[in-house]
């Protein structure tokens, strides 16, 4: 069995160089050679997926990647159902399921690519692949059929040009996080541009030309630091330059083709042309449109457009061309006429979650988790783009090189942050980690271990601990206090008075640092940011497992510089006071093993309900019974819902009931008081 699962490992580490070395070239340039090698590599995915990924605990980042999928998918198929699942509805929802594909990839990529170059290198042959194909065919003829003299290789020239662009974008903003420039990074940029604008331009494909400016100034934003001012100002003025001449140069089709655009734009105005590529692409939107103020919670269902647009035009209401095809040439107004509001907001789901998961990487000093992140975001804006003119998700091609690169980028980052933070960085300034506890002697070791060795000095401050916290906590440091309990606020003044460090992390006895937590902190402690106190993202640990939604996405103030700062004398949440405060927010997450068991977490609700409600009516505040209830109400629909605690299973529940329990108990421990009080007054 073990020589089977050697064998296994190695024959898939050997494939993972093959697919993805190949698989840009072949999705363009060979007739179903990259649908091919996608399916294969699908297969394999699934089989690590259900064998081994299944057994592991995904992070938060992981899941909100997943579910944003899932959801598109999940929602395509009921949407169907409901609509009436005929041929062209499975067409779509089909293609619907290879952007599902990207979650088992993603495992799949993380465990078995090795050699992370050969991703750059695949994409390198690509582009000079399509470029000269597309120079060939202008020239000589099409390899592959011809299409109106447009360049388009193995598949359609929309989707050639979409294609191109992206590797040829998502290649040369990886190369601006080269450590050093030389001329063999400058050489082989301009090589990527020449060849992926050869093959962009010369298939005469208006969608790609309008994202390709966004995705330009995307570029030059990145590439602006590399320059001195003069020289990035005379950069700025050649290019309008090449383009003028790119624009006059016959052989390109790109005079003709904008000249033929802004003139048949003109003359649908004018309420002619209305049959023409443009035209017909107005006329489909204006159907969408129409068929959404009809439908607008769940739209026709999926492969109902084409017979619905048919009806308008029956009507008078939109041109016969209107229902040309099965599709509305959008993918917003196709999610919008096919499935509503719901499909929608589903489709920018799946943009928006994905590029914030992208986002976070770009605070990283690692130039290769850099590349990944801006190739990502790359990959996402162009595509956002190509939904503008084409139902891009509807075609296969687009969807898996869509699912493939997503998973591919986000997998290789998320290893690289893993090692990163198993090397762990060198710090550069001291640290204090100050810890407030009381028989905390069953979760305290977890705390210490998570921290001793790394941090330079633990204060620990104790009230009086009869379990053995205290003997415990001496194993691990000589600064160990016992007090008395003035509550939150003072105890943890008086442990920051104790620290002598220029940088302080707050910490509870229930609370454990990750790997990559002590990483991120070590790193930004290390950089020149201007912050001088850090939000810390929390995760609870409830009943033996991690919850990372609901009330997980609070994120309290933690890591801060010591000077000027003080803790509020609050009785419980107790907040860090900083003079001139300057707030960040970092992205690894803090354990919180919040709870023993029921019985402890009914009891630590109580006892903070009940201090929150007598520190509100010794200030002064009051409220209604009816706040009473709304805010418990409310508390449960923002943690369970709009928190998405719904993802975290029964736990998820289980704590949004408990969260609203809480806050409804302690506004209803302040109007008691309040009650009691007016009673008083009147018996007085």
């Amino acid at each position: 069995m073990l020589k089977l699962k050697v064998g296994f490992n190695g024959m898939a580490e050997k494939y993972m160089l093959f697919v993805v070395l190949l698989f840009p070239v072949t999705i363009v340039l060979v007739k179903s050679g990259g649908t091919s090698i996608f399916g294969v590599t699908v297969l394999l995915s699934l089989y690590v997926f259900f064998t081994q990924a299944i057994k592991l605990d995904f992070t938060r980042e992981e899941k909100l990647f997943f579910y944003s999928f899932l959801l598109f998918f999940l929602l395509a198929i009921i949407i169907s159902l409901v609509g009436g699942f005929d041929k062209e509805a499975w067409k779509a929802v089909s293609r619907f399921l290879n952007l599902l594909f990207a979650v088992p990839l993603y495992f799949l990529f993380k465990a078995y690519l090795k050699k992370t170059a050969l991703i750059w290198w695949g994409l390198l042959f690509a582009v000079i692949a399509c470029g000269l194909v597309a120079i060939y065919e202008i020239n000589f003829g099409s390899l592959y059929g011809g299409f109106g003299g447009r360049a388009k290789a193995a598949t359609h020239p929309i989707l050639f040009a979409d294609m191109t662009l992206s590797m040829t974008t998502m290649l040369l903003i990886a190369m601006t996080t080269v450590r050093k420039w030389n001329y063999k990074v400058v050489i082989t940029m301009l090589v990527v541009l020449f060849f992926g604008l050869a093959a962009i331009i010369l298939s005469q494909s208006r969608g790609a030309w309008v994202i390709l400016p966004v995705l330009a100034i995307m570029l030059i934003w990145q590439i602006k630091p590399r320059f001195s001012n003069k020289s990035f100002y005379m950069t700025m003025l050649v290019i309008p330059l090449i383009a003028v001449v790119i624009y006059l140069i016959p052989a390109t089709g790109l005079q003709h083709r904008i000249d033929s655009t802004l003139s048949n734009v003109q003359k649908y105005g004018q309420g002619t042309h209305k049959g023409t590529s443009v035209g017909t692409r107005f006329e489909m939107w204006k159907a969408s449109w129409l068929i959404f103020k009809k439908e607008p919670v769940m739209g026709v269902g999926w492969g109902n457009y084409k017979e619905t647009a048919q009806q308008l035009v029956d009507q008078d209401k939109v041109n016969k061309s209107a229902a040309t095809w099965n599709n509305p040439h959008s993918q917003y107004f196709s999610a919008m006429a096919n499935g509503g509001s719901i499909m929608l907001l589903a489709l920018i789901v799946l943009f928006l979650v994905p590029i914030s998961m992208f986002k976070k990487l770009l605070a990283f000093n690692d130039r290769e988790i850099r590349a990944y992140g801006l190739a990502g975001i790359i990959l996402i804006v162009s595509y956002m783009g190509y939904a503008l003119s084409e139902s891009i998700f509807e075609r296969s091609i687009p969807t898996e090189f869509f699912a493939f690169y997503l998973a591919l980028f986000f997998a290789m980052a998320n290893r690289r942050k893993h090692q990163i933070s198993l090397e762990g960085i060198v710090r550069e300034k001291k640290l204090s980690v100050i810890i407030i506890a009381y028989n905390e002697v069953d979760r305290i070791a977890a705390c210490l271990d998570s921290v001793t060795g790394w941090a330079d000095e633990v204060v620990i401050f104790d009230n009086g601990s009869n379990d053995g916290t205290i003997e415990l906590a001496k194993k691990y440091t000589d600064k160990v206090f016992v007090t008395d309990w003035p509550g939150y606020g003072k105890q943890k003044q008086r442990a920051l008075e104790q620290a002598q460090y220029e940088w302080v992390l707050s910490l509870d006895a229930d609370e454990v640092l990750t790997p990559e937590l002590r990483t991120e902190i070590d790193r930004t402690i290390n950089s020149d940011r201007k912050e001088n106190v850090y939000k810390i993202p929390m995760a609870d640990v409830i009943y033996n497992k991690r919850l990372d939604f609901g009330q997980n996405s609070r994120a309290p103030k933690r890591l801060f510089m010591r000077e000027g700062a003080k803790f509020s004398e609050s009785l419980v949440h107790e907040k860090i006071l900083i003079p001139d405060e300057k707030l960040g927010t970092l992205h690894e997450r803090l354990l919180h093993d919040t709870y023993r068991n029921m019985n402890h977490a009914v009891r630590k609700f109580n006892d903070y309900a009940w201090f929150w409600g007598t520190e509100r009516f010794e200030k002064g505040k009051t409220c209604t019974w009816l706040s009473v209830i709304t805010h418990g109400l409310w508390k449960f629909i923002v943690n369970y819902f709009l928190r998405l605690g719904i993802l975290d299973g029964f736990r998820g529940l289980i704590m949004a009931v408990q969260m609203s329990v809480y806050t409804f108990n302690k506004y209803a421990v302040l109007w008691t008081l309040n009650q009691k009080k007016k009673f008083d007054s009147k018996n007085n």
